[in-house]
């Protein structure tokens, strides 16, 4: 029995199944590798009329194969042909970016660098020269090198997950309107309040309060100002809606006074992008970063227990769910 075809990276069929009555380039190439292994398929022309059959025969019958004068997988990989679809590489989601650089990751990082008020410029996907001074001020606010190139360590100080391997759920970046509550609401809220845009409660009601802070922001990001949330006003406002799984359980870890190592220091540059915090990002929960998150928490409407939950991390905009 022969499998079924398989297809290369580009969707045309890597090993297809031929007997006689084909033709096209696949014969042609049967008929290549036949008289390449020294069974001579007659003209190579692309038909598989009989000499051909007769040489496919020859072929199998010397390599052990069953002699049906098709030509299937067997057959194929027989005459040296690599039937299984290369695996497609990875995405990149944090590229290096630099002056000069366009296209999406661009746009994407041009929203972000806007959101933190160190990007004026048009949100074009151009890496032109206001962008790459946005960048060089940014990285110099996070005591990064301050090199204008966007790596790893500038996109992961912006908020950006880089190690987002499948596609995203459906409902990572659900489109919200007036009338509209629950978890993501809640979200949204604490994103405008965190920029300064709501002043209401954070309390997953998507109401006139929050529509009006929803048309404010849009305004002042150069989008659609209609009220409703979709993937673009995510976006702007620092949401990947390209997260393709949930995060591990320790995610949204609990982090008060004494805690160390990278999830401290996530907390301490996402506290800094929003002004609370001064201190070096050092991954160390000392008094300083104490301070930041209780001032944080205050001005969220959150308990002021300078420890670090759910709540607060969702507030500074992480997706702890």
């Amino acid at each position: 029995m022969h499998n079924k075809n398989i297809g290369n990276s580009n969707g045309q069929p890597q090993c297809p199944l031929l007997k006689m009555g084909s033709s096209g380039a696949s014969v042609k190439k049967l008929q290549t590798k036949l008289a390449a292994a020294g069974f001579n398929p007659g003209k190579i022309d692309g038909i598989f009329g009989s000499l051909t059959r007769g040489a496919v025969l020859a072929f199998q019958k010397s390599k052990g194969l069953a002699q049906d004068g098709i030509v299937g997988i067997k057959t194929w990989t027989a005459l040296g042909v690599n039937c299984h679809k290369p695996t497609p590489p990875p995405v990149n989601h944090c590229p290096t970016l630099q002056q000069g650089s366009t296209g999406p990751a661009v746009v994407k990082l041009q929203g972000l660098l806007k959101t933190r008020g160190f990007y004026t410029g048009n949100v074009d996907g151009i890496f032109g020269p206001v962008t790459r001074v946005a960048v060089v001020g940014f990285q110099g606010s996070m005591g990064l090198a301050q090199d204008g190139i966007v790596g790893i360590k500038t996109w992961t100080a912006l908020g950006a997950n880089c190690h987002k391997p499948t596609p995203p759920p459906v409902n990572h970046c659900p489109t919200l309107q007036q009338g509209s509550t629950g978890p993501a609401v809640v979200k949204l809220q604490g994103l405008l309040k965190a920029r300064g845009f709501y002043t209401g409660n954070v309390d997953g009601i998507f109401g006139p309060v929050t529509q009006a802070a929803v048309v404010a922001f849009q305004g002042s990001m150069g989008l659609v100002q209609d009220g409703i949330v979709g993937i673009k006003t995510w976006t702007v406002l620092g949401v990947d809606c390209h997260t393709p799984t949930p995060p591990p359980v320790n995610q949204c870890p609990t982090l008060e006074q004494g805690s160390t190592g990278p999830a401290v220091v996530k907390l301490q540059g996402l506290l800094k992008t929003r002004g609370f915090y001064t201190g070096n990002v050092d991954g160390i929960f000392g008094p300083i970063t104490r301070a930041a998150v209780l001032a944080f928490q205050e001005c969220m409407g959150l308990v002021q227990d300078g420890i670090v939950g759910i709540q607060t991390w969702t507030a500074l905009g992480v997706h702890c769910c």
